[in-house]
């Protein structure tokens, strides 16, 4: 897909949301940033 817009394009979507897998909550600034140390238990 490299140098390949339309590829790109035809295989990728605008609509993903993402996900986080988190191993160690306390320590993770990924955590942080998205604010959701408080819901992780």
């Amino acid at each position: 897909m490299k140098n390949n817009k339309d590829n790109v394009y035809d295989h990728t979507s605008n609509n993903f949301d993402g996900l986080i897998a988190l191993m160690n909550p306390d320590d993770s600034w990924v955590c942080k940033w998205q604010r959701i140390e408080s819901i992780i238990g």
